[in-house]
C-alpha cells in the first residue's frame, strides 16, 4: 500500500491536468462502462517477489481521451490479500490470506461536484479532497455539521461482497469509471483488520509513473500511464496464539480463597523499520480491547476491583499518577451458556484504552528496542472463590479474548480467543482425627490449611514455642501473623466434630471443604483434642486429578495421667496395694526384730542375776 502512495505523489508532481488520488495507501483510478459488474474469485496467487508488482497492469488512454470508449470503457480492481510478515525491515508477500471479504461502493458526487472522471473538474475535486478521503472522514448526511467530506453514492451501482480465495485474491471486474470506496467488510478469522478496518479509495484508471529499462547505450525513460486494472496488497496481522491466560494457585487452597489470573495479549500493530515513516500512530489502536471471560457464579465479585495490574511492556498503567486516564474497566456483562452446553455462562469484563492509553501503546511499539517485534499488554486479575457449597467437586475454567484494533464505525473483527484457557478442578476434602492407641475418633482437634509449605512449617514451629490462639499480647500478635494470616481464608480454623449428627457432622471429622486438585497444600494441627498431644508434623496433601473426594487421617498420642496410671503402661505408684503390702511386711519384720532383741536381753539379765 505504501508503494501506491509514492506512485501517487510522483504522478501529482508530473501531471498538470490529470490529478491523482492516494487514499489509505492506494492510488485512485477511473473508468466507465455499461457492462454488468461482477466478482471474480478465480484469481491466481500474486507475484511474491518484493520488488515486483503482485498483478499485471492494463494500460490505456487517459480517461479524458477515450473518444468513442468514454461511455463503454471498463476496468477492474483486484485485491491480493497477504499475511503481514517482514524480512529485513521490509513487508513480505509470502502467505496469502483466504476469507477476507471486501465491499466497494461507487461515489456519485463530492459536495455539489459530480464525479465523472471524463471531466477535468472531477479530478480537481478528488485531488482537493484527498486528505479527508485518506482519513475516511466522509459522511452521506447532508445535514452533518462536522468537518467531514459530504458524499453521495451511486445507488444504481450494486455489487455484493467478494471474498478472497485460497490464493488470497478477489477481483471486482467490469467496473464503470469512477471513484470507489473499498473496505474490508469481513475480517478473516484469526486476523486483525487491515489498516485497522479503515476504508480506502481508488479511481479507475490508476494514474502511474512508469519507468522503463534503458535501451542499450541509452537512459531510462519515465512516462505517465493509466492503469485500468489496478490492484492493492492489504496485509492482515495473524493473531492466532495472540492471547494466553495463566493462573497462579500460589495462594489458593480452595473455596473462599483468592485465585490469580494473567492475560497476555499481543498488540496487533508493530513497527517494521527504525524510521519515522514506520512509526505506528496512536489512532491505529482504536477499538483494541482485552476481555476476561470469567465463569458466572463461581466468584464473589466481578467488579472493576478484580483488576490489579494493566501493563504495557514494563509500564503498569494503574500506577501512573500523572492525572491522565489510560484505560477503562467495563462493567461485567452476561454471556449466556451455549445451547449445546459446551460451556458455562460467563461474565465478560472489558479493558479498553483511552486516547492517552492508545498513545502509550504506540509509544511502546515505537521504541527502538521493539522494532520488528510484537509488544504485549498484560492484565492481572484476582478473584475470590465462592463457598464449598457452590464449588463442590466442579471445574472452574477462566477464558479470555481480544478484539483487534478497528476504526469506530468500520467492520468489527471477530474476537481472538485465548489458547488453552486455565482450569482448576475441585474436590471435597475432610480431616479425620483419631487416637494412635486404638484409632478411635476424636472430637475437638483444630486445623488450618496452607498453600505454601514454608508458611505451614513456620506456624507449627511457633506453636511449639508455646504461642497459640489462647495467648495474649505480643504472643497472640505473633500467632496471628504466622498462623492466621498466611493460612487459607476460606477454610479458616476447622474443628473435628465431637459427635455424629445426621446430615450435619461425623464424630472426629471436620466439615467438608472444596480444595484444589493436582497441586499440594499443607495441613497443620493447631489445637489437640483433650487428653492428647498435638501432632507437630506438617501433613502434605495432594488430591489426585481423578479424585472428587478425599479424607485424610491425622493421629494423636495420648498425654500422661490416664486414670492415675503412667503413659500407656500400668506402673505402681505410692498408695497402691503392692506398696501397702510391702509396708506391712516391713513393719512385721521390725516388730519381730524388736521381739527377738527384747527376749535375748531378758535371758542375759537372768543369767547375770544367777
Amino acid at each position: 500500500m505504501n508503494k501506491f502512495t509514492k506512485q501517487c505523489v510522483a504522478a501529482v508532481a508530473s501531471l498538470a491536468m490529470a490529478g491523482t488520488l492516494c487514499v489509505a495507501g492506494a492510488v485512485v483510478a477511473g473508468s466507465s462502462a455499461w457492462a454488468t459488474p461482477s466478482v471474480d474469485t478465480n484469481g491466481t496467487k500474486g507475484n511474491t517477489t518484493l520488488d515486483k508488482d503482485s498483478g499485471t497492469p492494463d494500460y490505456g488512454n487517459a480517461p479524458w481521451n477515450l473518444g468513442d470508449q468514454a461511455t463503454t470503457k471498463t476496468g477492474s480492481i483486484t485485491i491480493y490479500k497477504w499475511k503481514s510478515e517482514t524480512a529485513d525491515g521490509k513487508q513480505k508477500k509470502e502467505t496469502p490470506v483466504e476469507g477476507a471479504g471486501f465491499t466497494i461502493k461507487k461515489i456519485k458526487s463530492i459536495g455539489d461536484t459530480e464525479i465523472n472522471l471524463n471531466n477535468y473538474s472531477a479530478w480537481m475535486k478528488i485531488t482537493e479532497s484527498v486528505a479527508k478521503l485518506n482519513a475516511d472522514s466522509v459522511t452521506t448526511d447532508a445535514h452533518d455539521t462536522s468537518n467531514k467530506l459530504k458524499v453521495t453514492y451511486d445507488n444504481t451501482f450494486t455489487l455484493g461482497e467478494g471474498k478472497t480465495n485460497a490464493n488470497g485474491v478477489v477481483k471486482f471486474k467490469d467496473l464503470p469509471l469512477g471513484l470507489y470506496r473499498v473496505w474490508e467488510s469481513t475480517v478473516p478469522k484469526g486476523y486483525s483488520a487491515a489498516e485497522g478496518g479503515k476504508a480506502f479509495y481508488m479511481t479507475l484508471p490508476m494514474i502511474e509513473k512508469v519507468t522503463s529499462a534503458a535501451a542499450q547505450g541509452g537512459t531510462t525513460t519515465t512516462e505517465t500511464k493509466y492503469n485500468y486494472a489496478p490492484f492493492v496488497d492489504p496485509k492482515n496481522v495473524d493473531l492466532s496464539g495472540a492471547v494466553t491466560k495463566t493462573q497462579d494457585l500460589t495462594h489458593t487452597v480452595g473455596a473462599g480463597d483468592t485465585i490469580e489470573y494473567t492475560i497476555k495479549a499481543k498488540l496487533d500493530k508493530s513497527r517494521a523499520k527504525n524510521d519515522e515513516d514506520s512509526k505506528v500512530k496512536a489512532e491505529e489502536f482504536k477499538g483494541y480491547t482485552v476481555y476476561d471471560l470469567a465463569p458466572a457464579g463461581y466468584f464473589e465479585s466481578y467488579g472493576s476491583d478484580v483488576v490489579k495490574e494493566i501493563k504495557v511492556g514494563d509500564n503498569d498503567l494503574m500506577k501512573l499518577n500523572d492525572g491522565k486516564t489510560y484505560y477503562k474497566v467495563g462493567e461485567a456483562t452476561d454471556v449466556a451458556a451455549p445451547a449445546d452446553s459446551s460451556d458455562v455462562a460467563r461474565k465478560k469484563i472489558s479493558i479498553t484504552f483511552t486516547d492517552d492509553g492508545n498513545q502509550k501503546l504506540a509509544d511502546e511499539v515505537n521504541k527502538e528496542a521493539n522494532v520488528g517485534k510484537f509488544v504485549y499488554v498484560s492484565v492481572k486479575f484476582t478473584f475470590k472463590l465462592k463457598d464449598s457449597a457452590t464449588l463442590g467437586s466442579k471445574k472452574v475454567t477462566n477464558k479470555a479474548s481480544i478484539l483487534p484494533s478497528h476504526k469506530p464505525g468500520s467492520t468489527v473483527p471477530d474476537e481472538i480467543p485465548s489458547d488453552n484457557p486455565p482450569s482448576t478442578d475441585f474436590a471435597t476434602f475432610k480431616i479425620k482425627k483419631v487416637s494412635s492407641k486404638d484409632d478411635s475418633a476424636l472430637g475437638g482437634a483444630k486445623f488450618r490449611l496452607f498453600a505454601v509449605e514454608a508458611d505451614a512449617k513456620a506456624c507449627t514451629e511457633l506453636i511449639k514455642s508455646g504461642k497459640t490462639s489462647a495467648s495474649t499480647g505480643q504472643d497472640l500478635t505473633d500467632y496471628n501473623a504466622k498462623c492466621v494470616t498466611p493460612s487459607s481464608t476460606g477454610f479458616g480454623e476447622k474443628t473435628t466434630a465431637d459427635k455424629t449428627e445426621a446430615n450435619k457432622s461425623t464424630l472426629g471429622e471436620t466439615d467438608a471443604y472444596s480444595v484444589k486438585r493436582g497441586t499440594a497444600f499443607y495441613v497443620v494441627e493447631t489445637v489437640a483434642p483433650t487428653g492428647y498431644i498435638r501432632n507437630p508434623d506438617v501433613t502434605n496433601v495432594t488430591v489426585d486429578a481423578a479424585e472428587t473426594t478425599k479424607t485424610i487421617t491425622v493421629k494423636n498420642i495420648p498425654d500422661s495421667g490416664n486414670g492415675g496410671k503412667g503413659w500407656l503402661f500400668n506402673l505402681p505408684k505410692t498408695g497402691a496395694a503392692g506398696v501397702v503390702i510391702f509396708a506391712l511386711a516391713g513393719v512385721c519384720l521390725v516388730c519381730f526384730g524388736i521381739f527377738v532383741f527384747m527376749r535375748n536381753r531378758k535371758k542375759d539379765e537372768e543369767q547375770q542375776a544367777a
